[in-house]
């Protein structure tokens, strides 16, 4: 969760660090190239974005739950 664990606060090694508890979604690499996630929120988002996350050997999406659009994308 995001209120005892974020990218900031981390020290042991990871690629891909994906996060929550803040109700907003997004998507960025770090000056390392590594990866730092939010999938954002089903319920209660913070962002105006009901959303979620999907995960493949391709990439991250976080898409719209109400509209299926593309939000914020990551190609790996």
């Amino acid at each position: 969760h995001g209120h005892y664990y974020n990218d900031f606060n981390y020290d042991d090694k990871y690629d891909i660090f994906l996060e929550g508890h803040t109700h907003r979604s997004f998507l960025r690499k770090d000056a390392q190239g590594r990866i730092i996630a939010n999938p954002g929120s089903l319920a209660s988002p913070r962002d105006g974005y009901c959303s979620y996350m999907e995960i493949d050997e391709k990439g991250m999406k976080v898409k719209s739950i109400d509209s299926g659009a593309l939000i914020h994308w990551l190609d790996f």
